[in-house]
């Protein structure tokens, strides 16, 4: 059971992996704010995050309050 769980936990990063890199630069920036928020960092995503970068500023492209 063990080694097919490790194999399904492998696909399904595999498939979330591709999915994301086949997508824009500016879902992953929204990606990334959206899972910290969801780690709990800055409380609510309305009220703790707010997305500044746009896609290849090179700068900052977000802040978690």
């Amino acid at each position: 059971m063990e080694a097919a769980y490790k194999a399904m936990q492998a696909a399904l990063r595999s498939t979330i992996l591709g999915y994301i890199l086949q997508k824009s630069p500016g879902l992953f920036e929204r990606l990334i704010v959206e899972l910290l928020v969801a780690m709990g960092y800055g409380g609510s995503q309305q009220n703790a995050a707010e997305q500044l970068g746009r896609t290849g500023d090179g700068g900052v492209d977000g802040v978690i309050n």
